[in-house]
């Protein structure tokens, strides 16, 4: 899955060759960025810097070349500078190498499997068991059969794009941040190819593992890639989305070079000149590229006038000239001015040495919020989430609206944290202030509080700005510290959740919940142990949980696999009957919160490219027939292989104020679907431009594909258009999509108003933001702010139930189900599965 977070940063990168002559420069000031998801590919003519680019990246510049000025940064973590030994340790782990020739990146004295579980054991904390069953998940997983026997083989048993799979299988294997790839395909016929780029282009979506790939072919580029940069003697010269730099470029040398792709057109009357990048003279790195030069070092320049659409003027593509004659291109403008690199720590757990009855082995995949999932076991808050999601009372037995915008809490007594200190009103007014410092995550959650008042050591109240509803949702994800202790260790400033560090929350931490902390290594390894004077009635039979760090999926089915650990948390689909196949090992599902429904441009004048006038989404009627049309069902037996739960509304079932008289769907009627289209005044149907992610959501791609073909069978012909999860999600809320893929789960509040006030409420200011051009009734939107602001419990239902009914029978969203999640664990291991995702392992016990 693709986002926003730049983990690898290059910032003027430059790196020159030291000769008896001087430093012959050979990059000169590169910058770029490469997300989570993305490829970047790399192009240019054969000498232009691109492979010395790559190199310098991984650390395999060769002497005399070297890094001369810049900076290269891994996350928050600045690498160029790492000594030869540091780097060694970097490769292979977070940042992995693709070569052009695979028979000399293997080792040809040693099995494939050996060579992968060498990989796999120096960099993963895996033992030889579970580095085995790593290694034969890997071979299956690019493509190698019967991966049994092949890991006994040797390299030159192999084919050419056979032994190109393995290369990508030991790239892979510690599952790196980063894959630069130089010229992998170049040495494959074009069917391997072909499968090579799918097999790159899946493993960047489905690992979110970001790809520099280093080509001279157009072709590849616009096949893989999401940005192109475009290199010329050792510049970068233009950079941006693919289809801005391919076919509106800003660059002379850019639509040179596109202008030496074959075509079987022939333009009369023009010829292209060689494409050659300058020789380097000592004192300089080649000319730039102007206009003169290009013609004096055979740049690639037309020699007649060509008629290019010229870009619009919004166009993220980057290339500006500076002053003439020398045009120059400015750094990547996705590179932020400061690096903000999420906690991405997964939860695992290593072998129990003792066997003892209760001790919980667990491994779990978590998020940018993973250290809140291990704090929620060491600290409560006022309220918490129950079994059922419902707030319920924690370190405040009773609250009570004492007004519009006054709420009493009654704090418990006789709770202790666990050194002892006894909780009281002092604490949470600390821990309001603390929660409260701009640096911490939970600022937004606590803005609608105006202040804390202590009335007594048990009692405190909460004066709010305005009337708000969510009170206790926001407080069921709001820990109390120890103020006496917090200052103690100097630590009355949040963890910075951005870069994983500072507050009592990294090493060590007090709280009043089922587990205290015993070790505290980030990125390595936590150690929780039950706590036996926890106030609450003790539900769990757990000694003892050990998180250790492992992001990849296929690490983590292997370590369940082998033993090594007795829990993961959503277990990839392709691996869930292999679990449920193996003996002592089950698949636990749930349904998500999550709805996933398709939105529509609602209120445009005119569908452009429908081919129809007017715009047949604004019609109600078309609008149901095209629900009428999906085969919902269908989609939860093939697709989603039953892991689905077909709905007719936002709200899941799990939900508070769900409402089951109004999860009722249109049925599936093609027939039916296409009466309605033609009383609509559509009786031949329309063209559908239609958008969706490849990669945000399980199986969206397919299911998008598939709803291409039930919408043909009523007439409507879509036009689908996918897009890495990077690019829909800012595509998608700027109103570019007409008809789109969309998921909504309502956290972390897991109330009706977050997700009517972010896809249902008519777009305005902070409201609607996911409804672009979308659903808009002015009776809805009022109900929806009323929503926000009342308390009473009865009275929210009764307006929360008339928006779901307005909306359903007006269609304004085209509703298809929430996705299952998938926990795969040991028989012994008696666990929940809440529809947020949380793991609360006070309610786990162990056989």
């Amino acid at each position: 899955m693709t986002d926003d977070t730049a983990v690898l940063t290059v910032r003027d990168l430059s790196v020159v060759f030291d000769t008896r002559r001087g430093s012959l420069p050979a990059i000169d000031a590169v910058s770029f960025s490469l997300k989570r998801g993305e490829v970047l590919g790399i192009v240019g003519e054969s000498g232009a810097g691109k492979s010395l680019t790559g190199n310098a990246l991984i650390g395999l510049l060769q002497s005399p070349g070297r890094i001369s000025g810049g900076e290269i940064r891994l996350g928050d973590r600045r690498i160029d500078a790492l000594s030869p030994a540091a780097q060694r340790q970097l490769r292979g782990k977070r940042i992995g190498a693709i070569f052009q020739d695979p028979l000399t990146s293997l080792d040809p004295l040693m099995t494939v499997g050996d060579q992968l579980v060498e990989t796999i054991r120096t960099h993963l904390p895996l033992a030889a068991a579970g580095a085995r069953a790593r290694a034969l998940n890997l071979l299956a997983e690019v493509g190698i059969a019967d991966p049994a026997s092949r890991f006994l083989q040797y390299p030159h048993q192999f084919s050419g794009g056979m032994r190109q799979r393995i290369v990508i299988a030991l790239a892979i294997a510690a599952e790196p941040e980063v894959i630069v790839a130089d010229e992998p395909t170049t040495a494959l016929d074009v069917t391997v190819q072909a499968q090579i780029l799918a097999l790159l282009r899946r493993l960047s979506r489905d690992r979110g593992t970001a790809i520099m790939l280093v080509t001279h072919d157009m072709g590849v580029i616009a096949e893989i890639a999401d940005r192109v940069a475009v290199m010329y003697a050792g510049r970068i010269v233009e950079i941006g989305p693919v289809a801005e730099v391919l076919h509106a470029a800003r660059h002379p040398y850019t639509a040179g070079l596109m202008g030496l792709i074959p075509s079987l057109a022939k333009r009369a009357g023009c010829r292209r000149s060689r494409a050659a990048c300058p020789g380097r003279g000592s004192g300089r790195g080649g000319a730039a590229f102007t206009r003169a030069a290009g013609r004096r070092n055979r740049g690639v320049l037309p020699k007649c006038p060509t008629r290019r659409r010229p870009p619009p003027a919004s166009s993220p593509a980057t290339c500006i000239p500076g002053a003439p004659p020398r045009p120059r291109c400015l750094e990547d403008p996705d590179i932020p001015s400061t690096q903000e690199r999420p906690s991405h720590e997964t939860a695992a757990q290593t072998p129990d040495p003792g066997g003892r009855p209760g001790r919980s082995r667990v491994l779990g995949r978590c998020e940018h919020a993973a250290i809140r999932r291990v704090a929620g076991h060491l600290v409560d808050g006022p309220a918490r989430r129950a079994r059922r999601l419902h707030a319920e009372p924690a370190l405040a037995e009773s609250w009570e609206v004492i007004s519009a915008t006054e709420w009493k809490f009654n704090l418990r007594q006789g709770v202790t944290f666990h050194n002892g200190n006894p909780f009281t009103a002092d604490d949470v007014i600390f821990s309001y202030h603390r929660a409260g410092d701009p640096g911490s995550p939970f600022a937004g959650l606590l803005e609608p509080i105006e202040e804390v008042v202590k009335v007594d050591d048990h009692t405190v109240i909460f004066k709010v700005r305005r009337p708000y509803a969510l009170l206790l949702n926001d407080f069921a994800g709001w820990y109390i510290m120890d103020k006496e202790f917090q200052e103690s260790i100097g630590a009355e400033k949040p963890l910075d959740l951005s870069s994983n560090a500072g507050g009592a929350m990294q090493t060590q931490a007090n709280g009043t919940g089922p587990f205290r902390l015993v070790e505290r290594q980030p990125d390595v390894r936590t150690v929780l142990a039950a706590n036996p004077d926890w106030w609450d009635e003790r539900k769990h039979n757990l000694d003892e949980i050990v998180y250790t760090p492992i992001t990849n999926n296929a690490t983590r089915v292997a370590a369940l696999l082998s033993g090594e650990v007795d829990f993961i948390r959503d277990a990839p689909p392709q691996d869930l009957e292999r679990i449920e196949s193996t003996q002592g090992m089950k698949v636990m599902r749930g349904p998500h919160l999550r709805t996933i429904f398709f939105g529509m441009d609602q209120q445009s004048p005119t569908l452009e490219g429908s081919g129809v006038d007017g715009n047949p989404l604004a019609n109600p009627l078309v609008r149901k027939a095209i629900s009428m049309a999906i085969d919902v069902e269908g989609i939860q037996r093939t697709i989603m292989r039953g892991n689905s739960n077909p709905v007719a509304t936002q709200l899941a079932p799990q939900m508070p104020f769900y409402d089951a008289s109004l999860d009722v769907r249109f049925p599936f009627d093609p027939e039916g679907a296409k009466a309605l289209l033609a009383e609509a005044g559509y009786p031949d149907g329309f063209t559908l431009p239609m958008d969706c992610p490849a990669g945000a959501f399980i199986n969206d791609e397919q299911i998008c594909q598939a709803t291409v073909g039930m919408l043909a069978r009523i007439g409507i012909t879509g036009q689908l258009n996918m897009h890495p999860p990077v690019q829909y999600d800012t595509g998608l809320p700027a109103g570019e999509y007409a008809f789109y893929m969309l998921g909504w789960a309502g956290l972390p509040t897991i109330d009706p108003y977050n997700i009517f006030s972010a896809t249902v409420h008519s777009p305005s200011g902070e409201l609607g933001a996911w409804n672009p051009k979308g659903y808009s009734n002015p009776e809805v939107d009022a109900l929806i702010i009323k929503i926000g602001e009342e308390t009473d419990v009865a009275k929210r239902q009764e307006m929360i139930s008339e928006v779901v009914r307005i909306q359903r029978d007006e269609v304004g969203k085209i509703m298809l189900h929430q996705q299952f999640l998938t926990w795969g664990m040991a028989e012994k291991v008696n666990a929940i599965v809440p529809g947020d995702q949380y793991t609360r392992f006070w309610y786990y016990t162990m056989n």
